[in-house]
């Protein structure tokens, strides 16, 4: 009998006295996640690592799109916006070769296109200078055609008879005149009502007889099967008769900056639908009492967008992977579609219309993965899985399908022998329990359920792959036809191994550092904590030296993270907190306060931290350098040249690089040579280019990135990270240098044991309030610390 049966079966019943028992006790949700790693490295050292997640398979039917650019049907109209489908019919606006904006009806086949006969923009005699767009287009039932446009511009004001003003004529449209000046800024938003002759019908200033005073922003609009006329603007709900009359008014309670949809109900009525924090939210609109009737609240996880339903479903949410449908009569979400699987990036879409149960029709303003802007018709069509090309399915297992899912769909478009299915384990998270995805995993890792490639993000990689979950990469970059090792940024990769092997790939990276001026704290990168103390006992005057938002926790941390290796052993399992280097770093703590001064979130002005570096109130910034924008944006505030000195460490390196978690293929993986084939695209100067907010990996794209900074012209501003616009110079090739001798310097990643930080700060905390000498804080860490690493390393 292997060792793997009676773990799963312990496991069960650990899960069952956890949740009954100690559900909000945090020690022992640590000893159960203590034990799910055991049982994992035991899964993976008996065998189950040969059992991939063979059982994913197809459902039985998948939607195939069908892309056609709208701009194609439309005969060379260009700037397509405002799209909207009613009955059939594709309706949106658009430019002619001469620049006249129209709007026009067609077919979704192209055919039978005809433009609103003798449309104009709304002309306002009283608006001096104006611009006028269409923000919005409506149809309802009967075929009208509801057009909202938003006219800005100046009104000119009435000047004092006293006053005298000079300049009132003027020929030169380049400088304006004395009324403009005295003149008020305005931005209007009229409603109008068409019928497919182009008669107007209905037309309303809702500026001046809608809205409440100052508003000019129009979020949504519907109208019930009576006619009347639903419109949102900044928490308000305004209800109009036909003939544009305002009945009644509606406050959301969500707030000013919420987001309101006005989605029509089976029966014709209208509810407000919004995405709350605990979850979407739908409210009928009682229009004859003036008043909101029942609600639904429908319990999501994360950002979805709302669309029009049809009469099976009363509403659609789309979110980065799924398409739902609301069962009206149950109140339960269904899965219609699944974005990736359909070849669809769901980023932009517009509509969403459900023909029927089988044919969807979107349209969407598609970037095609940044080439170039098309706005696009997209048919889906239900069809058997059976029936599509045959190719090797392999599984993506991950947290954050905004990660990964442009990568796996431009894949997935490109290849004739793969497909990349992503596995998303956030959709098991609750409001109340966000690690229920993590878990998830972590039992089907148990039962075999293993998935080909592995999002890493989450998860105790060091741990796993130490047990030979992972397979090393070097082995397929060495053997690809196209890359080798050099193109790469060597160092960076090196700083990720584990004995001497590449288990994840990833993008980009950035480094994590302390920075500050090379005249207070020396020009040699790097120090020990002496030397660190030394410079903070010659300058009294730095009341916050790292600035102050850094407090006893967030000091420790870093100090924690970057001078592990000194109180930890994996090899052994062993802890060694009991020392005098531990406790020296304690005592550092001594120099922060108990409380951040200010939080992150309220930053001073710029000038206000550049006045404390000049004060020397502050000497020191803790840093993630990014790109190059933020080493100039960091040297910037300083007022000249900086120094890396890193967080004081024994070996005097306290840089460190940060990567974004990354993918691994696990050694389950059926088909270890095809993942390759997904993750290598990552690695590509395609991929790379992209990737300008952040270090690339790819060498010949982060040169380019460097030449970019040293040879750009003209001024630069950025927001900095005090969220302050400022003056930014150029590169220079001796700052350049700098970075990348930083960049070789660095041989190590962030790589925390959260639960091992845990177990320091718990006891941490009552050392920092006074509750506990620091001798008895050292022994109860050391403790608990060498209780973990033998359960972790047995």
């Amino acid at each position: 009998m292997s060792l793997f049966s009676p773990l799963v079966k312990i496991y069960v019943i650990v899960i069952e006295i956890v949740e009954k028992k100690h559900a909000n006790m945090k020690i022992y949700m640590k000893i159960l996640n203590i034990f799910i790693i055991l049982i994992i490295l035991a899964s993976v050292l008996t065998g189950c690592r040969s059992n991939t997640h063979r059982d994913f398979e197809l459902p039985e039917y998948v939607f195939v799109p069908e892309v056609i650019p709208i701009g194609e049907l439309s005969g060379g109209l260009s700037n397509i916006n405002n799209i909207h489908i009613s009955e059939g019919v594709l309706y949106f606006t658009s430019s002619d070769n001469w620049g006249r904006l129209g709007i026009y009806m067609m077919d979704f086949d192209g055919s039978n296109m005809t433009s609103l006969p003798n449309f104009t923009l709304t002309v306002r005699p009283d608006i001096k200078t104006p611009m006028s767009y269409v923000s919005h287009i409506h149809v309802d039932n009967s075929g009208y055609i509801y057009v909202v446009e938003r006219i800005a511009g100046r009104r000119p004001i009435s000047l004092d008879t006293d006053v005298s003003v000079q300049n009132t004529q003027n020929d030169d449209n380049d400088f304006p005149t004395m009324q403009d000046l005295l003149s008020d800024l305005v931005n209007i938003i009229v409603l109008r009502k068409f019928d497919v002759n182009g008669t107007v019908l209905l037309e309303v200033d809702l500026t001046d007889n809608v809205f409440e005073s100052g508003q000019s922003h129009l979020g949504n609009i519907n109208i019930d099967d009576d006619g009347n006329i639903y419109l949102t603007s900044f928490g308000n709900i305004y209800v109009l008769n036909k003939e544009g009359r305002l009945l009644f008014t509606l406050t959301s309670g969500h707030g000013g900056f919420s987001r309101e949809w006005l989605i029509k109900m089976s029966d014709g009525s209208i509810s407000m639908v919004v995405n709350h924090r605990t979850g979407v939210i739908m409210r009928e609109i009682d229009f004859q009492n003036e008043t909101f009737g029942e609600s639904m609240t429908i319990t999501v996880l994360g950002e979805f967008s709302i669309y029009q339903g049809n009469e099976q479903f009363s509403l659609l949410l789309s979110n980065a992977l799924y398409l739902y449908g609301l069962d009206e009569n149950t109140g339960e979400l269904v899965e219609i579609l699944n974005w990736v699987d359909s070849d669809i990036l769901s980023l932009g879409v517009d509509n969403i219309i459900l023909q029927s149960n089988d044919h969807i029709i979107i349209t969407r303003a598609n970037s095609d993965f940044g080439e170039r802007f098309v706005t696009e018709l997209v048919s889906l069509q239900k069809t058997p899985s059976r029936e599509l090309p045959r190719r090797i399915n392999l599984t993506l297992a991950t947290f954050n399908v905004d990660k990964h899912r442009e990568a796996v769909i431009i894949f997935n478009r490109s290849s004739t022998t793969h497909r990349i299915h992503i596995l998303d384990y956030s959709i098991f998270n609750t409001r109340d329990d966000i690690t229920a995805g993590l878990t998830r995993l972590t039992t089907e890792i148990i039962t075999g359920k293993i998935p080909d490639i592995l999002d890493v993000t989450h998860i105790p990689f060091v741990q796993y792959a130490t047990r030979g979950m992972f397979v090393d990469l070097y082995s397929f970059i060495e053997n690809d036809s196209e890359l080798n090792r050099d193109d790469f940024m060597s160092n960076v990769l090196r700083a990720t191994e584990i004995d001497g092997q590449l288990y994840r790939l990833f993008e980009t990276f950035s480094i994590s550092t302390l920075v500050g001026n090379p005249d207070i704290l020396g020009y040699n990168r790097g120090w020990n904590i002496d030397e660190f103390i030394e410079v903070i006992n010659e300058n009294p005057q730095a009341y916050a030296p790292l600035g102050e938002s850094m407090s006893k926790e967030s000091f420790l941390k870093n100090m924690f993270i970057f001078n592990m290796e000194q109180f930890i052993n994996w090899d052994t399992g062993t802890a060694h907190f009991d020392t005098n280097e531990f406790i020296q770093l304690l005592e550092l703590t001594d120099f922060f306060p108990l409380y951040p001064s200010r939080e992150f979130s309220e930053y001073a002005e710029i000038w206000e931290v550049q006045e404390m570096l000049t004060d020397n109130k502050q000497i020191m910034f803790a840093m993630e350098f990014r790109d190059f924008q933020s080493f100039l944006t960091t040297r910037t505030i300083f007022g000249g040249e900086i120094v890396f000195k890193g967080f004081p460490t024994e070996i005097g390196n306290g840089s460190a690089f940060i990567v974004d978690g990354g993918l691994a293929i696990t050694n389950a993986c059926m088909d270890k040579q095809g993942a390759w084939e997904f993750l290598r695209t990552f690695l590509l100067e395609d991929w790379q280019k992209r990737k300008s907010e952040i270090f690339p990996i790819n060498n010949a794209v982060f040169e380019r990135h460097k030449r970019k900074e040293i040879n750009e012209a003209g001024d630069r501003w950025s927001g900095g990270p005090y969220g302050n616009m400022i003056h930014i110079p150029n590169l220079t090739e001796d700052e350049a240098n700098q970075i990348m001798a930083l960049i070789y310097s660095i041989d190590h990643v962030i790589s925390a044991d959260t639960a091992l930080w845990d177990i320091v700060i718990d006891s941490a905390t009552n050392y920092f309030n006074g509750q506990a000498t620091i001798q008895d804080t050292v022994r109860i860490i050391q403790s608990r610390a060498s209780t973990y690493m033998s359960e972790r390393s047995g």
